[in-house]
């Protein structure tokens, strides 16, 4: 009785979190790409795995090789306009003394995306046991992900109350699940 208060309470709190969600498809192309310029993230910076200090990040585009680790009580942020693509296999984890800031605005979101173009080329972003208040997603698009096909495979999962704000965002095209409550 107990574990169904508690996934129906984090669940709740999703519901009111993402009742501000919108589209946020832009006049250039579902994600935010030019239809006749498409960013190739083999010209994108490589981003390390481990991000243990305060990191922002301003450039136009990344690339992700490896799955990335926001921990050691640092923010690893992301400004308007900033693409990210993941490659099979990695994904985007911020674990409980780690935070997540993207904020994108409504003509240039903040794109977590993959080069291939098809549900399930990476594997999404996981907040575990992440209790910060300062977990936002706004203007943001997540793309592609939720890798593996199984029933906690998702665009986006929060383990453990983990929390996060999602607002006026878009989560589409995932294997699976767009979220996963765990």
């Amino acid at each position: 009785m107990i574990k169904k208060l508690k996934y129906m309470s984090s669940f709740a709190a999703a519901v009111l979190l993402l009742s501000g969600c919108g589209d946020t498809t832009s006049s250039t192309g579902g994600s935010g790409f030019t239809n006749n310029n498409p960013i190739d993230s083999i010209t994108c910076p490589e981003l390390d795995s481990q991000i243990s200090i305060d990191t922002n990040l301003a450039g136009s585009c990344y690339k992700v090789t490896s799955k990335i680790y926001v921990s050691g009580n640092s923010t690893l942020s992301f400004n308007p306009g900033t693409k990210v693509f993941f490659e099979p296999s990695t994904g985007l984890i911020v674990t409980s003394t780690g935070t997540l800031r993207a904020i994108g605005t409504k003509d240039k979101p903040v794109v977590f995306t993959s080069n291939l173009k098809r549900a399930g080329a990476w594997d999404g972003i996981t907040f575990k046991n992440s209790s910060s208040l300062d977990n936002r997603l706004e203007h943001v698009v997540v793309e592609y992900g939720g890798a593996g096909g199984e029933v906690d495979d998702a665009n986006v999962e929060l383990y453990n109350q983990a929390r996060v704000s999602i607002v006026n965002s878009v989560i589409k095209d995932s294997d699976y699940n767009g979220f996963y409550f765990g």
